[in-house]
């Protein structure tokens, strides 16, 4: 559970600015295209379990996007 208490703080310092939230927004959605691209591949080859890693890991990478998304909005909401 510690752990999980670190990672938070890391993704979500409070002084993150709008420009880093944006460039984070960017990496995760890079991320999920290529784990996209990795679950594909594992498709075509039919290692289901390599297949069903990826999708986890998408779902989490979109999670995570999403809440990147979210505190963006709500800190440019901050700079209006």
């Amino acid at each position: 559970m510690l752990s999980q208490g670190l990672e938070a703080e890391l993704v979500y310092p409070k002084d993150v600015r709008v420009s880093d939230l944006e460039s984070s927004a960017r990496d995760t959605y890079d991320l999920t295209h290529g784990l996209r691209g990795i679950r594909d591949t594992a498709d075509r080859s039919g290692d289901g379990r390599l297949k069903s890693d990826a999708a986890r890991w998408i779902a989490a990478a979109e999670a995570l996007r999403d809440d990147i998304l979210t505190s963006l909005e709500r800190e440019r909401g901050r700079d209006a």
